[in-house]
């Protein structure tokens, strides 16, 4: 064994001992970016959109990171949340729901796309 690589590996050996092994060890998580798809239709429920919401957390075990709908979704999610369907039309327009924003996007009319980046040693059973 070289000098320069004896050195390296005392040095090493030295952090090792001194930094509590949770920190020395710390292991890099795989987030996978996660999409579900759900179908509402323009003229949904509160009930529909908060089982869509539900049923994603129950299968990931976690909360989207957001909410991507259709505009005409859009305008049903604005007039449930925000009271009226025009907020959809203004630029200044911030939909959350349970910290969640909801924004809209390029999507098939009727249907809303929660995504999220999940763990897989934190996610659910599927």
């Amino acid at each position: 064994m070289s000098v320069v690589r004896s050195v390296v590996a005392a040095i090493d050996g030295n952090y090792a001992r001194l930094v509590p092994r949770s920190r020395f060890y710390l292991r890099r998580t795989q987030l996978e970016f996660v999409r579900r798809e759900v179908r509402l239709g323009s003229t949904f429920a509160i009930e529909a959109f908060e089982g869509a919401f539900a049923a994603f957390h129950a299968q990931y075990s976690l909360p989207p990171d957001r909410g991507v709908c259709a505009p005409d979704v859009f305008a049903r999610v604005a007039e449930i949340f925000a009271g009226t369907a025009a907020a959809a039309h203004q630029h200044s327009t911030r939909v959350m729901f349970e910290g969640v924003p909801i924004v809209v996007g390029i999507v098939a009319p009727g249907t809303i796309v929660f995504e999220g980046n999940v763990d897989e040693t934190k996610m659910g059973d599927w």
